[in-house]
């Protein structure tokens, strides 16, 4: 608003970023198709707001051939609000598995015999626990797993009654991976090797931000040249949520409202605890805590060690499972890959970290993805740094 009242106009990233803005809230909150009139009221709606933009970098209404005695349009609507909401109906349909098929195709003879194969994959899998005989199965049905998650309104908890093998401890979260290569098989970054470039170049963005005593305790311990690396990561996951900070408040059915602090934010990301004994309390605390705001505890990471720059241990917590792993970033990822392949929420005290860490590490974009203007912008000045 404060570009436009200066320049009365808007530069083409601000154009971008309120486009983004609007197709996030459109795919959550619309519940039928879009028309061509849903569009150019939208349009009508930006012009009123910021009188000097021009229509057609919004909408551009089909055209007609009229002369040819054709009755369909010769082209689409288009616009930024068009391509980008249909650009995310595309992505809806890959993580779907969904394709065109001719009836008479071979490929469609191939999708029926693979669609009996599937079923018997499925029963296997609500009656077997091998890991090692489950690998094919997993694969095999990612997509249908999937597709029945977005269908339905079930919660995680029936989703591991369903598919027990992913309560093994120190297997479950292979499967895991599986869904994810399935699922999102265009994401081909190595988080590891991009974790440190990521987090300086969102480091040097941040670097004249006003910072609180606590992190420049945690910025003080991180650069100690005598820490480990993996002390030094999960360091940095907890600076997270100090250099994302939370904005707004959290609405509840009840009209009651939260608003989280920098640190009820990062505990929904990651929590240190001196002994893994200590590990049943965290989570009996984080139940109780989400309970009074009357949500559930969605997947965060415990670091294990006496000192937060001292831990050697990382769990995932879902529900009841305690996923085990040496490193914080193999940690962080099994929690990303669980809110993408479960179809999950990222719990809204931290949805501004994790949803930065989907778009700026992965380079993940989803249907359903909704983004603050603040993390935006962010997000822009990460991809120049890159």
């Amino acid at each position: 608003m404060a570009e436009y009242a200066n320049n009365q106009e808007l530069s083409d990233k601000s154009s971008l970023l309120l486009c983004e803005i609007i197709v996030a809230d459109l795919i959550t909150s619309c519940n039928s198709r879009l028309t061509n009139s849903d569009f150019s009221d939208l349009t009508e709606e930006i012009k009123r707001i910021f009188p000097h933009e021009i229509n057609e970098i919004y909408y551009i209404p089909p055209i007609w051939l009229r002369n040819s005695g054709e009755k369909k349009k010769s082209l689409r609507s288009r616009g930024r609000l068009v391509d980008m909401f249909h650009n995310k109906l595309k992505l809806y349909r890959r993580m779907c598995g969904y394709s065109r098929h001719n009836k008479n195709s071979e490929d469609d003879n191939n999708f029926t015999n693979l669609d009996d194969e599937v079923k018997r994959s499925l029963s296997w899998l609500s009656h077997n626990t091998d890991i090692n005989e489950a690998k094919p199965h997993w694969r095999r049905t990612a997509k249908v797993r999937y597709k029945k998650l977005l269908e339905t309104s079930g919660t995680v908890q029936e989703y591991l009654k369903i598919y027990p093998i992913l309560l093994d401890p120190k297997s479950g979260h292979k499967l895991i991976d599986i869904d994810f290569e399935e699922l999102f098989s265009s994401c081909t970054i190595d988080v590891y090797s991009n974790w440190n470039i990521f987090f300086d170049n969102l480091l040097r963005i941040v670097e004249k931000q006003k910072k609180s005593d606590t992190a420049k305790e945690l910025l003080r311990l991180m650069n100690n040249e005598n820490i480990s690396q993996h002390a030094k990561e999960f360091i940095q996951i907890l600076l997270l949520s100090h250099f994302l900070t939370p904005r707004g408040c959290v609405a509840q059915k009840t009209n009651i409202y939260w608003k989280p602090t920098i640190r009820e934010s990062q505990c929904g990301i990651a929590i240190h605890a001196k002994l893994s004994s200590d590990i049943n309390e965290i989570i009996e605390k984080k139940r109780t805590e989400m309970y009074k705001w009357q949500l559930t505890v969605q997947p965060f990471m415990i670091g294990i060690g006496p000192h937060i720059e001292e831990v050697t241990d990382f769990y995932v917590i879902v529900d009841e499972i305690r996923y085990r792993f040496d490193s914080p970033i193999k940690a962080l990822d099994i929690c990303m890959k669980i809110f993408l392949t479960w179809h999950t929420d990222f719990p809204p005290e931290a949805k501004q970290v994790w949803i930065f860490i989907q778009r700026g590490l992965y380079a993940i974009e989803t249907l359903y993805d909704v983004m603050q203007p603040h993390i935006m912008k962010l997000l822009q000045k990460l991809n120049y740094r890159n």
